[in-house]
């Protein structure tokens, strides 16, 4: 189920579900993220980010091993940097694009659509691609060339909207409000869609 967490609101977990509710807020998976019983001993480094799975509110169904990013102390600055970039794509938004992807497989979508500056178009584009499905990603019609590239490279169709970031989010809103199936999971700026 999904809920949304502004009127208590429930939906099926389906692909007809919508993006967000009729109250105009964005729905969230409706069931706990905390497993019952002790919590592990250890983390398995080869499953990445899955290792934790029982945290996760989808099952594993598209992966390029994203996780365990390398953390390295740097004692000048009595601190340690996590090594994001690492990442199949470069970016920590593998993690949501891994877990969002897996969660449009299970609902069997074909195509995902998403707006994004860069990098979170450039995982979603990737993961799309591990898991064989088509994907349009719009940016500002202004994105540099080298957010571009990854985009383009992953085989997702790239469309660039005139105007700053929030006109590239208030154009997939509409589509979204005009396109059925409208979304297959709560993703403020995801649109999913069915086989025809």
């Amino acid at each position: 189920m999904y809920r949304c967490r502004a009127c208590d609101r429930t939906y099926e977990e389906d692909v007809d579900a919508p993006w967000r509710c009729g109250c105009g807020h964005p729905l969230d998976f409706d069931r706990s993220l905390l497993p019952d019983g002790d919590p592990p001993e250890s983390a398995d480094r080869d499953r990445g980010l899955w290792s934790f799975d029982e945290f996760l509110p989808v099952d594993r169904r598209v992966t390029l091993g994203e996780g365990w990013t390398p953390l390295v102390d740097a004692p000048e600055w009595n601190c340690e940097f996590k090594l994001e970039y690492c990442f199949p794509t470069g970016s920590f938004k593998d993690r949501g694009a891994a877990t969002t992807l897996s969660h449009a497989v299970s609902l069997g979508v074909d195509r995902v659509v998403e707006d994004s500056s860069g990098n979170a178009g450039a995982a979603i584009a990737t993961y799309a691609a591990r898991a064989g499905l088509g994907a349009e990603i719009y940016v500002p019609a202004d994105a540099k060339p080298a957010k571009i590239r990854p985009i383009e490279r992953a085989g997702a169709t790239v469309r660039r909207i005139e105007g700053g970031r929030q006109a590239v989010t208030v154009t997939i809103r509409r589509r979204q409000v005009r396109s059925r199936p409208p979304v297959a999971c709560p993703h403020p700026s995801l649109l999913a869609t069915s086989p025809a």
